[in-house]
């Protein structure tokens, strides 16, 4: 019987900091799967783990950060799975040389500071 994929990687959207976990299942159990992360092979850290609980493949990130968010592979031969992990935090952008203005109680020229966010 040929290796099958039963479940594939699914796309995922996860906090900033929270913990996240990538999922498939192939047809054998135990079989060796090959993790990529934008199809570089990954590496493991006390962040970042990979489990096999027989059919059941899984790679855990227990702190997702936004240089987590990628494309991740499970690949076993020539059989893959992909999908996207995006990690949704706050991400503050500049917008160039900042304003000023007077400040009387300061008697000075004070530049104006705003933070904004994307979500």
């Amino acid at each position: 019987m040929p290796l099958k994929i039963i479940k594939p990687l699914t796309e995922q959207t996860v906090m900033e900091n929270q913990p996240s976990v990538l999922v498939c299942e192939f047809s054998k159990p135990d079989v060796s799967v090959t993790w990529l992360k934008d199809g570089q092979p990954i590496t493991v850290s006390e962040n970042l783990t990979v489990a096999c609980a027989g059919t059941l493949h899984t790679l855990s990130i227990n702190s997702t950060t936004l240089d987590d968010e990628a494309e991740y592979t499970a690949k076993v031969g020539q059989l893959s799975t992909k999908a996207e992990l995006l990690v949704d935090g706050e991400r503050l952008h500049e917008v160039g040389a900042l304003p000023t203005c007077w400040c009387s109680k300061c008697n000075r020229n004070m530049k104006i500071v705003s933070h904004c966010s994307a979500t």
